[in-house]
């Protein structure tokens, strides 16, 4: 398993590399083209910052069988995994333009069910949300050790 730090790490140290317009989500090359996307490999070692976060985790044979497309919602933007099925397994954005991932999505059968959020923009998460069949739980981590201390709202 990828810790926070790694993973957030793994963006940085990546970004000075071929990968990085994937990975820090500056996805227009400088064509103007939007960039290629991470090979699935990569994109699916990614894992949840707090435990027992139930996602779909495909298995090795079918990794080959998975796809990666570059996404843009307004001025942000990212890639979202796709299984062999086509159903969203992953989803990596940088809701801001300033070219930093600052959420991190994991999916059930195609239904987003928990996401990392970078609210501060330091290359930390620091809400943590679970969504759909998830439940519905939203913690905070006013600290940044990666231990939630707060609950903003949970479902019953």
């Amino acid at each position: 398993m990828i810790s926070v730090r790694e993973r957030n790490f793994a963006f940085i140290r990546l970004s000075g590399c071929c990968l990085s317009t994937m990975l820090c989500l500056a996805v227009m090359g400088s064509d103007g083209q939007a960039a290629d996307p991470p090979p699935p490999e990569l994109a699916l070692k990614f894992k949840p910052s707090q435990p027992d976060v139930d996602y779909d985790i495909p298995d090795q044979k079918s990794i080959p069988q998975c796809k990666v497309n570059v996404i843009r919602e307004g001025k942000g933007s990212g890639w979202v995994v796709l299984g062999p099925n086509g159903l969203a397994l992953r989803r990596f954005m940088d809701s801001n333009g300033d070219n930093i991932v600052d959420q991190w999505g994991y999916f059930k059968n195609g239904l987003e069910v928990y996401r990392d959020i970078d609210t501060n923009k330091n290359n930390k998460p620091d809400n943590f949300r679970w969504l759909n069949l998830g439940g519905s739980r939203w913690g905070v981590d006013v600290n940044e050790d990666g231990k939630i201390d707060a609950w903003k709202s949970l479902s019953a």
